[in-house]
């Protein structure tokens, strides 16, 4: 996607309520939105709906480090 920073898919147990959780980082909402604009992007939406029981989107505005064991320092 344009403007993707990073991806994570988090998958869940197979009982569990929810398939699992995807982390898409953008450096805004509106790069976010931009991004699903596009050809591509809409594509992208189309084939997640395909795979998952439902979508329940949330933007995080503050981050917080508590553990980082890649080395860097926690914020």
């Amino acid at each position: 996607l344009p403007g993707v920073r990073r991806i994570v898919f988090n998958a869940c147990r197979e009982n569990d309520d929810v398939d699992g959780v995807s982390e898409l980082w953008f450096d805004s909402e509106e790069a976010f939105t931009a991004a699903y604009a596009t050809d591509l992007g809409k594509q992208v939406a189309a084939d997640s709906m395909a795979h998952v029981r439902g979508r329940v989107r949330l933007f995080v505005e503050h981050e917080v480090t508590v553990v980082d064991t890649a080395g860097t320092s926690a914020a």
